[in-house]
């Protein structure tokens, strides 16, 4: 997905798919291996950070936070924490 900043915000330049994943990026989920993590979905769906899947099912995207630093490496789908 490719993002234009305005004010501080990243905002996407396309409508995400129709299932969104959401990986923490923070230094505690960094430390648990969120990029490992990030890297096998990669290789699933055949995106990178930031893009959709050409079926528009899928968008893999990064956030720099979300506040489950105990149950890190934290990941969304959806809306919804999921167990990564």
């Amino acid at each position: 997905m490719k993002t234009a900043t305005h004010v501080g915000a990243v905002l996407p330049k396309s409508p995400p798919g129709l299932h969104l994943f959401r990986f923490c990026r923070a230094e505690a989920c960094q430390s648990m291996g969120c990029d490992t993590i990030i890297r096998h979905v990669e290789n699933r769906l055949g995106v990178r950070l930031g893009e959709t899947t050409e079926n528009g099912e899928f968008t893999v995207d990064q956030i720099f936070c979300l506040g489950r630093c105990t149950a890190s490496p934290a990941v969304m789908l959806d809306g919804n924490f999921t167990v990564a």
